[in-house]
Formats: structure tokens, sequence, C-alpha cells
């Protein structure tokens, strides 16, 4: 991160590593529907610009919207300094949506994506405030990290290890209940949304 903000990083260096992962994954028999980055860090316009370039040379038509919509900041699940930290990457959103493939509808997106300020906390009662907080229209990403707390987790070092069930259990309990719903939302992959310029 201090490296890409002292300007140690090159775009072209972002341009060569894009292009390297997605000939990996074709190669391997893998169709893309959609990219996204490690930590959301194409949020920053120094990654996505490259990111956004290799994608339409290789039509690769969907990115992730990195920046979590309006509607969830109301929502209790996140601490204060959780929230402003959102709050303060949310302010890089118009320069994302400006960059031209975005723009002209060359790459889409959805409107944003729910559950970053819940990283942690996603237990069954707040992904349901969540999906009750969702518009009525519009496409949103939920972002989760289920699992199971296994061997094969214990070597993995990361802060989520524990809640990786309880996001599981979550998943499985709120998601049927949102789908039971009068005007339920719909569950769609990357692979629907169709770029605006088709």
């Amino acid at each position: 991160m201090q490296a890409l903000l002292r300007g140690h990083i090159r775009e072209e260096e972002i341009e060569h590593e894009v292009q390297a992962q997605i000939r990996k994954i074709r190669g391997a028999g893998i169709s893309i529907t959609h990219v996204d980055t490690h930590k959301h860090s194409h949020l920053f316009p120094r990654v996505a610009r490259p990111l956004l370039h290799v994608l339409e040379q290789e039509s690769i038509t969907a990115i992730r919207n990195p920046f979590e919509p309006a509607f969830t900041q109301h929502l209790a699940h996140a601490d204060f300094k959780r929230r402003m930290q959102i709050r303060l990457l949310n302010r890089l959103r118009p320069s994302f949506q400006h960059q031209r493939q975005i723009g002209c509808g060359i790459v889409s997106s959805t409107g944003g994506t729910i559950g970053v300020s819940a990283t942690g906390n996603l237990n069954a009662i707040t992904l349901t405030e969540l999906l009750e907080a969702l518009p009525a229209q519009g496409t949103y990403e939920l972002v989760c990290h289920p699992g199971y707390n296994d061997s094969d987790l214990d070597r993995i070092t990361t802060r989520l290890r524990t809640h990786r069930e309880i996001e599981m259990q979550a998943l499985i309990t709120a998601i049927p209940a949102a789908l039971a719903r009068p005007n339920a939302p719909e569950l769609i992959h990357f692979g629907a949304i169709a770029p605006a310029h088709v």
C-alpha cells in the first residue's frame, strides 16, 4: 500500500501481472466472468487504470465495484473506526466510476459491494440486516468469507479463521429467508452482468 501511494509501483508492472494471471487462468480452461483484486486494491486509481486497460484488451466485461453503498452506512454492524475507514475510501468512488471503460460501459460492474463493513462480524443477524436494507432496484455483490475451520485452514494465517463457519451459517440461514420474502432479491453471478455497450 505504501509503495503504491508513494508511486513506487509502476502501472506497467500492474498490467504485466494482470496479463500473466489472466493467461494462467485461461490456460487452466477457466472462463473469466469478472475480475477483482485482493483487499479491493483496485479502488485506487493507480491500480484501476492498468487493470481496466487489460480487461478491455482481453474482452473481460465485468469487475467488482469495490465500494460499499451508502445504504449500509446507517446499519450498526460496524464499529466507528470501520465506518470511518469506509467513508474515507469511498472518496475514491468518483475516480473509479469515471474510468473510461466503466463510464463507457465497456466494463460493467454492480452498484457496490455490501458486507465490507461487516467483515469479521457477518453473522445471521448482520446479514439479515444487510439484505433487508437492499434497495428494490439495482445489482449488488455480497462479499463474505464462508468456510470450514479445518486443518487446511489452520495452516493459513488469516484474522478471519474463526469467523468462517459463522459466515457460512449466516448464509445458510439468511439467504433462504430473504429469498422466501415477497419481492425477493434475485441471485445472479457476474457472468449475467452484460456490458452496457453490447
